[in-house]
Formats: structure tokens, sequence, C-alpha cells
């Protein structure tokens, strides 16, 4: 990114002011242990998932845990009203991401209602879970 504003948009209600663009994307590396952005970004991820009760995961592998353990467990709301997590039809890999993100962020397992769905993100839409989760968020 050669540019700042790259990684913000206008803010809806005042066109002056910009606000970070979400979801936030994580590229895991292997064998490393520090999440590589800007401390503001961190600061801002942190702020949002602190007022972010209802936690989508989509396609992580889990591996990442310095996101898990540094930025999503000190920074999860309590009580904690949903977690999902969408994997792809390997239902070992899936699983075993579920894990990695119950045991990296143990405030996870709190939330009122969790799933995992093993279909692949097209699945999750068709079959209508997408709808369900956006409907009990609160």
């Amino acid at each position: 990114v050669e540019n700042w504003y790259d990684w913000f948009a206008p803010d809806e209600e005042d066109r002056s002011q910009f606000v970070p663009y979400y979801p936030v994307l994580s590229v895991p590396v292997t064998d490393k242990y520090d999440v590589l952005c800007p401390p503001e970004h961190l600061e801002e991820l942190g702020l949002f998932l602190q007022e972010c009760p209802n936690i989508l995961v989509i396609g992580a592998s889990g591996n990442d845990r310095d996101l898990l353990e540094e930025v999503l467990e000190p920074n999860l709301p309590e009580p904690l009203h949903l977690f999902y997590l969408v994997g792809g039809t390997n239902e070992e890999e899936t699983d075993e991401a579920y894990r990695k993100f119950l045991f990296g962020a143990p405030k996870l397992q709190l939330a009122t209602k969790k799933n995992i769905f093993r279909t692949g993100f097209g699945r999750f839409i068709r079959e209508g879970h997408l709808d369900e989760f956006i409907s009990r968020c609160q």
C-alpha cells in the first residue's frame, strides 16, 4: 500500500473524516509471531472489537496465534453473543481451525451461541446461515 488513504474510506456521516476499512484481513505467515501493521491499526481494531459482540470468521485457519492471543482475546467484549466459524468442506481442517480459535481466544468459548460450518462459504450463504447470523446479531 503506497498511500494512507488506501486503508481508509470516507465516513458516511462526515465526508471530511475517514474511517478504517473493515473487515480486517489476515495473511498467515509461517513461523512469525508479530502483527505486521501500523500500531494505529491495531489500536483501532482493538476499539472496534470491544464494541463487537458478534464474531463471524470465514475461511481462517486459526494459525495466527499473534492475532488470537494479542488482538482478539484481550479486546473481545463480555458478554460475547455470537461466534460462528465458516470453514471449507474438509471437516478435519475446519474442526482444527475452530479448536485453535477457542484455544487462542478463550473468551470465544463463552459466546452465548457458537456454531461451526463445514460447508464452504457459498453453501453457508445459500443455506441462509448468513441471514441467520445477521438476524441474531444484537
